[in-house]
């Protein structure tokens, strides 16, 4: 699936803009099989842990900068899951062909697992708050994680996440409508002091939070984790 995104010039920072005029923009959807055998998987994960590291260095302590968020390819489609879906915006300028289109921006979904492994990266002592039970969901209401949400430095807030969420969400419900359901839930996982106010602003509400302890990840002042949620009736 694909769809053309036109978007106009914005600033990236205060110290770059990029003329989005000169780029034709699409999106392409991957399943995970699909995801497993694309070319520019390499591309992606490099994006996504460059993605990381630029936001590490906004926060001084957080998080070890250079910590990266998948040390190889087949960790992101891990990650992805058999069933998860991953929809990613490509660019294009008029000085490439086609088949050598950029990717900039991802945005993915899977079903949600209430089970968790922290991994390596993330071992150290944690302490868990769980919030009030009007929180919580019937088992039979469909939930699905928001998954991957990365934009190319280079090209962020220029509205690419949400184009991509946008996506991601229409399939969601659709899906959940076509088997007969009213509800879904939608659930994301994310760093409280970096993007609890991004996925606020989306209508998202806390669930769960972990504090990681200093040393966590490199971190100098320990950092918090937190599954959010939105639910919907269809």
């Amino acid at each position: 699936m694909e769809n053309t995104l036109i978007k106009p010039t914005t600033s990236v920072n205060d110290k770059q803009r990029i003329d989005t005029t000169k780029y034709t923009f699409r999106i392409v959807r991957l399943n995970a099989t699909e995801l497993a055998q694309y070319p520019k998987l390499p591309q992606l994960t490099t994006i996504m842990n460059n993605a990381f590291s630029v936001t590490g260095r906004k926060y001084p302590g957080l998080y070890n900068a250079e910590l990266k968020r998948y040390d190889a390819p087949t960790e992101l489609v891990e990650d992805m899951g058999r069933d998860g879906v991953l929809f990613i915006t490509l660019a294009t300028t008029s000085e490439q062909t086609d088949a050598d289109p950029r990717p900039i921006a991802t945005t993915g979904y899977k079903p949600w697992i209430d089970t968790f492994d922290l991994g390596d990266k993330l071992k150290a002592s944690f302490t868990v708050t769980e919030y009030p039970e009007q929180h919580k969901t019937p088992d039979d209401v469909p939930r699905f994680e928001i998954k991957a949400v990365t934009v190319d430095p280079e090209f962020q807030s220029q509205g690419l996440a949400s184009q991509l969420f946008a996506n991601v969400t229409e399939e969601i419900f659709g899906g959940v409508r076509s088997r007969g359901g009213s509800r879904v839930r939608l659930m994301v996982c994310t760093f409280k002091e970096i993007n609890e106010g991004y996925w606020t602003a989306k209508g998202f509400v806390k669930l769960t939070e972990m504090r990681f302890d200093v040393g966590t990840a490199g971190s100098l002042t320990g950092f918090s984790s937190m599954d959010m949620y939105r639910d919907h009736c269809l």
